[in-house]
């Protein structure tokens, strides 16, 4: 940490992000301030330098990186529905680049951790967070994780459709069986 941050931009991320997982706010405030020149890190603003260099075909003097760490320090502070916004808006503006797999996982993750239940959830809820995982999938198709979360969120709705109708809809999935159609949205 004794170079300046546009030198090694990752060890200044792994910094602010130890000292966002160690609840350090401030700290991690601070790092990103300095990996943006002093500017206060605002995800709008980030956001909107992006589209701008994307329309002008100009790369943008923000690292990509670098505006995720903003918005992962987004929602450590609280702004959980801001920071699913921006990154929503985000993860179309870098479309399929090496680290878009990442983007939309977290994506899937945060918008799942807003759900208190998936039997309460509308169909399109439910769409919406797989869609992340299975978009994550495709983009990182050699990635455990997004494999790993995109099953998992599959099995839980399964199970929760399950309860809730009291049928063997694994069993129907996995047999072929046809499910009455008066539970079938």
């Amino acid at each position: 940490l004794v170079g300046p941050p546009s030198e090694d931009i990752e060890i200044w991320l792994n910094f602010a992000s130890l000292a966002r997982k160690n609840n350090k706010l401030e700290r991690s405030y601070k790092i990103l301030t300095t990996l943006l020149n002093n500017d206060k890190p605002d995800p709008e603003i980030l956001l909107s330098n992006i589209v701008k260099g994307l329309q002008n075909n100009t790369a943008s003097n923000v690292h990509p990186k670098v505006v995720f760490a903003v918005l992962q320090h987004t929602w450590a502070t609280g702004n959980k529905t801001e920071a699913i916004k921006y990154l929503g808006r985000f993860v179309k503006l870098v479309g399929t680049t090496e680290y878009a797999a990442k983007y939309y996982l977290r994506l899937g993750e945060w918008k799942k951790s807003l759900i208190s239940g998936f039997e309460k959830q509308s169909q399109t809820t439910i769409n919406d967070i797989l869609s992340n995982f299975r978009i994550a999938t495709e983009i990182g198709n050699n990635w455990y994780k997004s494999w790993h979360a995109w099953a998992m969120m599959n099995y839980e709705v399964i199970s929760s459709l399950e309860q809730k109708y009291n049928l063997k809809f694994k069993s129907a999935f996995l047999t072929g069986e046809q499910v009455p159609a008066d539970l079938q949205d």
